[in-house]
C-alpha cells in the first residue's frame, strides 16, 4: 500500500500535539467519483473525497479555523489519500485510527445541465461504521469551540449513533462548548420516524441547529412556516437557528437577540453542481461564529463559501479558499 507523507499506525490513535480547535467533528469520509453527466453516459469519473462532516471541516479550515476530526479510515488503497489529503487540509488527526482489514465507503455523484443529479453510495461495513463510544476522547472534545454532529454520522451504525450521543453529552453537560448539528435527513438511509428519534435524544445538546427549509422541519417536526419553526425551536433550548433555502439564501433565527431574518445567496454566473453546497455553508458559518462575527455576517459568509462551490464540480474539489471568499465578503 502506498505510504502518504507520515505515520500510518494501525488501529491506534494517530498522535500530534493537542491544541484548541474551532471546531472538532465525529462522522464518515468516503472516497469521491464524480462526474458531469449522467452515469448512463459518463465515461469518466473524477477522483475526490467527501462526506458532510469533512466536507464542513475542509471548508473551516480553509477559512482558517483550527479542525480536529473523529473518524476511522480502512487500511486499503483509499488510506494514505484520505490521510495526506486531510493533512494538507490543516485538520488534526490525533483521533484518527486506521483499522487492518476494513474498507473505506465509496459514493458517485453526477450533475449534468441545469438540474440534473444522480448519486449511489456504498458504504455497508466500512471502517466509519465501527465508531463507538470508545472512541470519544473527553479532552480532546472539550478542546473544541465547537462540536458538529450529523444525522448521517448517527444512521450509519447503532455504535457510531452512540458514540454522537455520548460526545453532544460531554459537551454540554460539561459546558466546555457548543453543540451543532445538521440531521442530513435521507429516506434512503432511514425512516422518517428514526430520523426523528435520533435528533430528538439530541435536541436537550443543541446548540446551533442547521436545517434544510422546508424539507427537514416538515418531516422531523411537522412544521413549515419558517418563523414558527424557529421559535419553536428557540422554546426547546436551541441557540441559533440556521434555515437552508436554496437559492434563496438562508433563514436565520437568534434566540438572544430574538432576531429572524433572511440573507441572500451569493448570485453566480451558473450552477454546476450543488453536492457539498449545505456542508460549506455550515462550516463557514461556524468559522464566522468563532470569529466573533454576528450570526447575519456568518450567514453571509457562508452563502458566499456555498455559492462559490456551486460553480464547480464534486463537494471539495471545487471548495474555495479564503482569499476568495473573503475578497468578496470584504467587498461589501
Amino acid at each position: 500500500m502506498r505510504r502518504f507523507k507520515g505515520t500510518i499506525v494501525r488501529g491506534a490513535v494517530l498522535k500530534n500535539n493537542m491544541a484548541e480547535f474551532d471546531i472538532v467533528s465525529i462522522g464518515e469520509c468516503m472516497v469521491e467519483f464524480y462526474s458531469d453527466k449522467p452515469f448512463m453516459d459518463a465515461e469518466m469519473f473524477y477522483k475526490s473525497y467527501g462526506g458532510d462532516t469533512i466536507n464542513l471541516l475542509v471548508a473551516a479550515s480553509r477559512l482558517g479555523s483550527r479542525t480536529g476530526y473523529i473518524t476511522k479510515v480502512g487500511e486499503d488503497n483509499f488510506a494514505p489519500y484520505f490521510l495526506q489529503g486531510w493533512l494538507n487540509e490543516r485538520i488534526d488527526l490525533s483521533l484518527v485510527k486506521v483499522i487492518p482489514g476494513l474498507k473505506n465507503g465509496v459514493y458517485f455523484a453526477a450533475a449534468y445541465d441545469d438540474e440534473g443529479y444522480e448519486s449511489a453510495f456504498y458504504r455497508k461495513g466500512s471502517a466509519a461504521t465501527t465508531l463507538s463510544v470508545d472512541d470519544i476522547n473527553t479532552e480532546y472534545i472539550a478542546a473544541a469551540r465547537y462540536f458538529h454532529a450529523s444525522g448521517i454520522s448517527q444512521a450509519i451504525s447503532k455504535s457510531c449513533r452512540s458514540a454522537v450521543y455520548e460526545a453532544c453529552r460531554l459537551v454540554a453537560e460539561n459546558k466546555t462548548g457548543e453543540v451543532s448539528y445538521n440531521p442530513h435527513y435521507r429516506p434512503d438511509m432511514w425512516s422518517a420516524k428514526e430520523a426523528q428519534s435520533a435528533f430528538q435524544e439530541l435536541l436537550p445538546f443543541i446548540d446551533i441547529l442547521f436545517l434544510k427549509h422546508p424539507f427537514e422541519p416538515e418531516n422531523l417536526f411537522g412544521i413549515a412556516d419558517p418563523e414558527k419553526v424557529i421559535r419553536a425551536l428557540w422554546q426547546q433550548g436551541v441557540r441559533i437557528v440556521a434555515l437552508k433555502v436554496g437559492k434563496k439564501g438562508c433563514i436565520i433565527g437568534e434566540k438572544h437577540s430574538g432576531l429572524i431574518g433572511g440573507v441572500d445567496a451569493l448570485k453566480v454566473s451558473k450552477v454546476v453542481d450543488r453536492t457539498g453546497a449545505g456542508d460549506t455553508f455550515a462550516g463557514a458559518f461556524l468559522h464566522g461564529l468563532a470569529r466573533k462575527m454576528d450570526v447575519f455576517q456568518a450567514a453571509w459568509l457562508g452563502n458566499i463559501m456555498a455559492g462559490l462551490k456551486t460553480t464547480g464540480h464534486g463537494a471539495i474539489a471545487s471548495m474555495p479558499h479564503h482569499d476568495n471568499v473573503y475578497q468578496i465578503f470584504e467587498a461589501v
